[in-house]
């Protein structure tokens, strides 16, 4: 796929905190694709300060056409959104031909979990110029 130069609308969904001692979920926020067909979102999955990254993470993408309720899982066709175990990870997915008009990631854990989540989504190609809010 190719993206001319100026059609790519980035946000940035910027320090998602988990710190648990039991089960628990953290959510970002819920991102306006605007005209864009594709995602590619970027999870990065650090310590949190001088917290080392733990528990067992399981990071979705879910998407929705209220920034509030009906969300519903959503899977990447290139890449994969992996389970994290104690380890910071950078991971990569690409979405095609999106069918909600709000995305966002969640991450949940079974047991207790420390992190920090930062997330970068570049929706392309976005036709409509008033949209691209950041080239």
């Amino acid at each position: 796929m190719s993206t001319m130069p100026g059609k790519i609308k980035v946000t940035v969904d910027n320090e998602v905190r988990l710190t648990s001692t039991g089960a628990t979920t953290a959510t970002g926020t819920a991102q306006n694709k605007g005209t864009a067909t594709d995602l590619l979102l970027t999870l990065i999955i650090g310590q949190d300060g001088a917290t080392a990254v733990t528990g067992t993470l399981a990071p979705i993408v879910q998407g929705s056409n209220s920034t509030n309720s009906g969300f519903t899982t959503i899977t990447p066709d290139k890449g994969t959104l992996p389970a994290t175990t104690n380890a910071a990870t950078v991971v990569s997915v690409h979405f095609a031909q999106l069918q909600f008009q709000y995305v966002r990631f969640q991450v949940t854990s079974a047991g207790a979990a420390t992190c920090d989540i930062s997330a970068v989504w570049a929706f392309m190609p976005v036709e409509d110029s008033s949209d691209a809010t950041v080239q």
